[in-house]
């Protein structure tokens, strides 16, 4: 039985092979094991247009297949462009580490970008939100990205984590700093009740005198 996969149809704007990546990891889920498995069921992915030119190679042999596709396809997107400034991509508010690495890796597919594995680790990980999940992350030294994102994912799923869902704002708080306020906060407090209740030590001692006074006549 087949099971329902989310691969999309390709298009000419995707990149070529990360497309077949994605395909060759449903065909593994699918039991497609042989040459003529994958080449029987790769055309349902592909739109009348490119149907068609792939019956015309009749092919036979999948990686002859791929390669032929790749050089072909590849050539139609602007593959590998130079980016002249990465942008700053962060992790949302209330998104997983999991969809949040995702979203960083079909940015560089869909821009074509020329980004090295130690460029995209070095964004998922600055990226990251709340700042204490960032610096838990980076304490690990991860080597890849896919690494880091794995690290993260334990993080969050740890139900002792101190992580809590938050944009970059708030996210950047230091714990120290909030427990500081709070105490300062509740110190405060208590001196202005103290000061309500203690009376003045000066209103005892000066009361006799003024009865004294009025005894003697003085005012």
């Amino acid at each position: 039985m087949m099971i329902s996969l989310p691969l999309p149809r390709y298009s000419r704007k995707e990149n070529p092979e990360y497309w077949l990546k994605m395909f060759q990891a449903t065909a593994k889920v699918q039991v497609w094991t042989t040459d003529e498995d994958k080449l029987m069921f790769i055309p349902m992915f592909f739109k009348s247009e490119m149907r068609v030119w792939f019956y015309d190679g009749k092919y036979t042999d999948f990686q002859e297949f791929a390669a032929v596709f790749v050089e072909r396809f590849g050539l139609k997107i602007k593959k590998y462009r130079p980016l002249k400034k990465t942008p700053t991509i962060r992790k949302k508010n209330k998104e997983s580490a999991q969809a949040y690495g995702y979203r960083l890796r079909q940015w560089k597919v869909r821009h074509g970008a020329s980004l090295s594995e130690s460029d995209m680790l070095h964004q998922f990980v600055n990226g990251l939100n709340p700042k204490s999940l960032r610096q838990a992350v980076r304490a690990e030294y991860p080597k890849d990205l896919d690494t880091a994102i794995r690290k993260a994912i334990e993080l969050e799923e740890d139900e002792h984590n101190p992580f809590s869902d938050s944009d970059e704002g708030p996210a950047y708080r230091d714990q120290e700093s909030d427990d500081s306020s709070s105490d300062i906060d509740e110190q405060a407090t208590k001196n202005r009740k103290n000061k309500i209740k203690t009376p003045n030590p000066w209103t005892k001692r000066l009361s006799p005198s003024r009865s004294k006074s009025k005894r003697c006549g003085f005012s």
